[in-house]
């Protein structure tokens, strides 16, 4: 077995077990049961397998999980990061560019679109099925107590050829990373400043409504029915709605 489909295995261990945090299927989906956070490398697709290695884009076959194996490889490239899906797409986040791919068995992936950025990003990405959201970094340097890190939210449509089309740009935010979605919700972590929570009801003029200053996280979950989980370098927050766009903290583990 190679060192590839060993990582590939432990990781798939660890997301079945660690079945609140999640990594199920779904980017922005509420009703699975569980979801992969933007930065993830590793996810579940309509019970197939899938993650990124040595430039590659793969599908793990896991019918006997003693005995994994490397199905389908499509080479993307060293820029390729990060994985989701709508349950039907995945989608890849990279510094240059985010994309997205079909996959069946009879054809293997097909490649359907990639938008390029403007500069170099930051990689994750978040979709419903309809729009994707990715943030990524203009300027990147700096120190723990004095950070200069800045960061842009893009905007994509998804057109309905399943290609991605750029609508929108929000500059110069905070030292962004991850993103989640909940229902008309778009929340942001901010590494140092909180999470960022827009209204994307309209996601052509996307609008900040607050920013959660006690949580700064580096990635975010959606776990269904408004409960979000966050984790950062202040540690581990749940979220739970308390109003129809408005969170409160319930739990804090450190």
């Amino acid at each position: 077995m190679t060192t590839m489909v060993r990582f590939a295995v432990f990781c798939f261990a660890i997301c079945s077990n660690l079945f609140l945090i999640g990594c199920g299927d779904g980017g922005g989906s509420s009703d699975s049961a569980g979801v992969s956070g933007s930065k993830a490398k590793l996810i579940a697709m309509n019970g197939d397998l899938f993650s990124l290695a040595s430039g590659e884009l793969i599908r793990i076959d896991m019918v006997d999980p003693a005995s994994p194996s490397v199905t389908d490889r499509y080479y993307i490239g060293s820029d390729a990061q990060t994985l989701t899906t709508d349950g039907e797409l995945l989608f890849v986040g990279g510094e240059s560019s985010v994309s997205n791919y079909r996959y069946s068995q009879a054809l293997g992936f097909e490649f359907i679109s990639s938008q390029q950025r403007r500069v170099r990003g930051r990689d994750p990405v978040i979709t419903d099925g309809d729009y994707a959201y990715s943030t990524f970094i203009t300027q990147d340097w700096g120190t723990e107590d004095a950070p200069d890190g800045i960061a842009d939210l893009y905007v994509y449509e998804i057109l309905e050829n399943s290609a991605l089309q750029e609508i929108g740009i929000y500059p110069d935010l905070g030292y962004l990373h991850g993103l989640t979605l909940w229902n008309k919700n778009l929340l942001v972590c901010d590494y140092y400043d909180g999470i960022l929570h827009f209204d994307v009801t309209d996601p052509n003029r996307v609008e900040l409504l607050n920013t959660l200053s006690y949580a700064p996280c580096e990635d975010i979950l959606h776990l269904g029915n408004g409960h979000i989980v966050t984790v950062g370098k202040q540690g581990i927050f749940q979220l739970m709605p308390i109003e129809e766009n408005k969170l409160a903290l319930i739990s804090l583990y450190k």
